[in-house]
């Protein structure tokens, strides 16, 4: 399930889920289909949650570093509810992303961004990504952006494959300080 290399699949699973049991706590009681915008393009994990979910699925088309990026569909429309899982820290800029969701108008008041962004002791940050949020700068961050956090929580350890932790020293020490995912429901200010 949700493979994205050999020594990927238990990861994903275990990131799934956390992921979708953050949605069933903080979706709320939502018997309609609402639209989902899934940022970071399409992927396995949001098609998956969405059907879950019971979400009409949409995906980001494009470079998220710039302006030029689009939505699966030809018109923009307000989603309620956006996905963006494991994407932030991915970005050069994840300010201009989170801005354009509501310059653009794919969101409103009332939609609801769920976040994930993995946390780690700064000793184990990873080249793959250009941001590594701790608790202060991810909050700085949202706050910035226009927005404010709802609430969030913590995912269990995400355990990976045992060949994965044989690869070098870093995967060594993240058997002792393994990294964590962190959920965020927030809304516009």
């Amino acid at each position: 399930m949700l493979k994205n290399h050999i020594y990927e699949p238990v990861f994903n699973f275990i990131r799934y889920k956390y992921t979708s049991a953050f949605l069933n706590k903080h979706r709320g009681n939502k018997k309609e289909r609402e639209r989902v915008l899934d940022i970071g393009g399409k992927n396995e994990f949001g098609v998956r949650l969405a059907n879950e979910h019971n979400f009409s699925y949409h995906y980001s088309i494009g470079d998220l570093d710039t302006l030029d990026w689009t939505v699966s569909e030809s018109s923009s429309h307000e989603y309620e509810v956006v996905f963006c899982f494991e994407v932030l820290e991915h970005l050069l800029n994840p300010l201009l992303l989170l801005k354009l969701l509501y310059e653009k108008k794919y969101i409103d008041e009332n939609s609801k961004i769920f976040i994930s962004v993995p946390r780690r002791p700064h000793f184990l940050w990873t080249p793959h990504h250009f941001h590594e949020f701790d608790k202060s700068r991810f909050e700085y961050l949202i706050d910035r952006a226009g927005y404010k956090i709802i609430t969030y929580e913590r995912s269990g350890i995400l355990w990976r494959n045992w060949i994965f932790y044989f690869r070098g020293i870093k995967p060594i020490l993240r058997l002792i300080w393994p990294t964590r995912s962190y959920f965020y429901l927030v809304r516009l200010k």
